[in-house]
């Protein structure tokens, strides 16, 4: 029993030093990306969000091209010189170990391009620098393969429920993407890094709910719109997860890899000369839906000019997350359907809910984390746990072909308790 209870302990302390790491990896890097946001785009006060849609376009265009240069050269080199990255998922059901130069160089690389304006998420920054640092340490340590896995694993999701704010969330990511099993350890472990790194970075610079909305309260209609549109939207964003998936591969240690990001960003560029919401992960997309007056022109055109900045720079081999510009897509099409309805047949749908239900949609489908969206739309936006009842239904009717296969892993390992 003292055993086991000096093993637990110590397991305990890693975790807390896990947590912290993520949570601090968060911290620097939050105010390292305001920084260059800042720089870039040349505002002094307010966030990337409000000010984008105020500069001039030649800056914008100047700081995306910028961005491309960085990115084709910054890659390229890494290719050429330094180990192959490895994905985290890899290396966690694998207990291999991973590079941490390589994921440190990578982090910080997304981390640059995506604040100078690549329209690609950040999330995987922080996920890189928090394994490249956590790698660092626990090699000390007298650890054996699969518990160094088990911490890097927690690294990566703590590092990223840190950046959202997002805690409930995390932890649940972290057990359907990265561990795809459930035990004692893993649910204890995913839990207290998650929480620990959150509260890291509430200590440290403050708690902030990134999308906060007030929303009315359901009525008939939404019910009825859930069980009519989420169908469409299933389609949809499974359709662009297909398309995601069947880009090409990129060679990167080829100089015409260069050229092919200069000129996917150019294109991306120039997009943002009528769309300047495009730019970025996509959280100034979101905001815009959120509090601008309607313009269904104008939310159609930023969607679709999202979704070709995103495919452009993906199928050129740019690297960047999939969370934030998922969430922009489906919201805004969720966002535009409702309109669409509440016009045409006189339905009574809040606009704000179908954006969050479109964007916890894309964000499931893209990335393959159903149960973690449903929290995580939850958790972002500020609402109450019971507002996650009609995104747990519309994630039902949407994902309902895959779910089966999808948590096979989760009750197989259960069995084998």
């Amino acid at each position: 029993m003292k055993k086991l209870l000096v093993s637990w302990l110590k397991w305990t302390c890693l975790l807390l030093m896990t947590g912290i790491t993520a949570g601090l990896v968060a911290v620097v890097l939050i105010e390292l990306i305001h920084f260059i946001q800042a720089l870039s785009f040349g505002y002094s006060h307010g966030s990337f969000s409000q000010k984008i849609a105020q500069v001039h376009p030649w800056r914008r265009f100047g700081s995306v091209m910028s961005a491309g240069l960085v990115a084709g050269s910054g890659w390229y080199s890494m290719s050429r010189f330094l180990v192959p990255l490895q994905t985290i998922k890899t290396t966690v059901q694998n207990n291999k170990q991973p590079n941490p130069l390589t994921h440190l160089c990578h982090g910080l690389l997304q981390m640059t391009t995506v604040s100078m304006g690549s329209p690609l998420g950040r999330e995987g920054a922080s996920r890189e620098v928090a394994v490249a640092l956590t790698q660092g340490w626990t090699k000390q340590l007298p650890l054996s393969a699969h518990e160094r896995s088990l911490l890097l694993g927690c690294a990566s999701g703590a590092a990223l429920g840190a950046v959202y704010n997002a805690p409930w969330a995390t932890s649940i990511f972290i057990l359907e993407s990265i561990f795809l099993k459930l035990s004692g350890k893993t649910v204890y472990s995913a839990i207290v890094t998650a929480f620990v790194a959150v509260g890291t970075v509430h200590l440290l610079i403050g708690a902030d709910v990134q999308y906060q909305i007030t929303l009315s309260p359901w009525t008939t209609s939404l019910w009825l719109w859930i069980l009519l549109v989420t169908p469409l939207l299933g389609v949809l964003g499974f359709g662009l997860q297909r398309l995601i998936a069947c880009l090409p591969q990129v060679d990167r240690t080829k100089t015409s890899y260069i050229w092919h990001i200069l000129a996917a960003f150019f294109v991306v560029a120039c997009l943002s000369y009528a769309t300047p919401q495009i730019l970025g992960n996509g959280k100034a997309g979101l905001l815009y839906l959120q509090h601008q007056p309607y313009n269904a022109h104008y939310a159609l055109s930023l969607v679709l000019a999202k979704v070709v900045a995103v495919l452009l720079t993906l199928a050129v081999g740019t690297h960047g997350g999939k969370i934030a510009p998922a969430m922009m897509i489906g919201g805004g099409l969720a966002y535009l359907l409702a309109h669409y309805s509440n016009q045409l047949l006189q339905t009574n749908v809040d606009p704000q809910l179908a954006l969050i239900i479109g964007a916890a949609l894309f964000l499931a489908i893209i990335n393959d984390i159903p149960l973690a969206a449903i929290v995580f739309l939850t958790e972002i936006s500020g609402q109450a746990w019971s507002q996650s009842i009609p995104l747990a239904l519309a994630m039902l009717i949407a994902y309902s072909p895959k779910l089966w296969r999808r948590f096979q892993p989760i009750i197989h390992s259960l069995k084998n308790q």
